[in-house]
């Protein structure tokens, strides 16, 4: 860059020495002129260079760089200055040098004026196209506020659909979980069912009247069967037709009410056939227990009787009962301790023998017979 300025110079000097030779005829005057206007030409390439750099660095810091470059090249044609001023004696020799170039220079000057002229050709068309591109942009902006009304118009009607879609969609997951709570019934119902007839085995007193109750709950469950059968064609057919989803959940809630209805009527049948159940087995099998056990029986916990009937049924049931002890937060020792005072209070002796090291846990022998119906009457319940 500094050699192109040096150049910038050298041509500005050239061109103000030959152009005052010629109107003055002097070749001193035509020195002093080209003189002049080298620093005047520096002086205003320095402006110009000192206003760029401020405009650089208000825009952007990270050319400093760039500009210590320039000031840096700036001595340098001062430098060129000076070895100007001592080389004013050789002007006189390149004066031939610089009529060629003047020459040139007035080629160069057609050449520009005929590319001015294409410029100011290129320049009308230009504004031919600027007057057409506003329009254009006129035309544009009527067709934005159009398509922008539009838009108004096309989100409030998405809003309007989303709305209808959400409603819908609860609509529809709502009747799911009604639907689905209907199967877990009906499947509590199934294991109920399941219950009753195993029960049905024990109570020979009651087996016609169960059986008439079996006959009536097996028509309710092919009806509610048959009802869910119903209620889940209902639900692929609303997943085909959305648009129909208020009458067919009306339908749907009035059928689960009086599903519902049935249901609970069906609930306390069953609790009341299974409380009959209880009930003739407890008396069955409690008159056969004495009263001093039935009042331990009642006394004890149920992860004591857990205790003791691992103490029955394991050769060595210490890791068991470390286990029971942990999941009641509390000691072996102290759950054996509380089943021996509550014997002691209720059948006056003890439960438990203690053992040992080599000698396991066991229950008094004279104990095992009633404790083994005691079990049993629990594994009944």
């Amino acid at each position: 860059m500094g050699k192109n300025r040096l150049l910038l110079g050298a041509v500005v000097f050239s061109a103000s020495l030959v152009l005052s030779l010629i109107v003055s005829q002097d070749v001193g005057i035509a020195l002093e002129t080209g003189l002049i206007t080298i620093p005047a030409t520096f002086l205003g390439v320095g402006a110009i260079n000192l206003k760029q750099r401020n405009q650089q660095k208000l825009i952007l810091n990270d050319l400093q760089a760039e500009i210590y470059k320039l000031e840096k090249w700036q001595v340098q044609l001062n430098q060129a200055l000076r070895v100007t001023s001592e080389q004013r004696q050789q002007t006189e020799t390149n004066i031939n040098f610089l009529q060629v170039q003047l020459r040139q220079l007035s080629e160069r000057t057609t050449e520009q004026r005929y590319y001015q002229q294409q410029v100011t050709q290129e320049l009308d068309l230009l504004v031919q196209q600027k007057t057409n591109l506003v329009n254009n942009v006129q035309e544009l902006q009527v067709q934005v506020q159009d398509l922008e009304q539009h838009k108004g118009e096309i989100h409030q009607s998405v809003r309007s659909l989303k709305k209808l879609k959400h409603d819908a969609e609860t609509e529809f997951y709502l009747f799911e979980n009604q639907l689905q709570d209907l199967r877990s019934q009906v499947t509590h119902l199934h294991t109920q069912k399941q219950d009753l007839e195993d029960g049905v085995t024990l109570l020979n007193r009651l087996k016609p009247q169960l059986e008439e109750k079996s006959h009536q709950l097996q028509t309710e469950i092919q009806q509610l069967e048959k009802q869910q059968t119903e209620s889940t064609e209902a639900l692929n057919a609303i997943s085909e037709q959305k648009d129909n989803t208020q009458i067919h959940l009306s339908f749907l809630n009035k059928e689960l009410l009086e599903y519902q209805s049935k249901n609970d009527k069906i609930k306390q049948e069953l609790n009341q056939l299974i409380e009959q159940q209880k009930h003739l087995v407890t008396e069955k099998t409690t008159a056969k227990i004495p009263e001093e056990w039935q009042n331990f029986i009642s006394h004890i916990s149920k992860s004591e009787m857990q205790v003791i009937e691992a103490i029955i049924q394991q050769n060595d049931p210490s890791a068991t009962i470390k286990k029971i002890a942990e999941d009641n937060i509390t000691m072996p020792e102290l759950l054996i301790d509380s089943i021996n005072e509550c014997a002691l209070d209720t059948i006056g002796d003890l439960l438990i023998e203690p053992g040992s090291d080599s000698i396991p846990l066991g229950i008094m022998e004279e104990y095992l017979i009633q404790l083994n119906k005691i079990l049993n009457l629990n594994k009944t319940l």
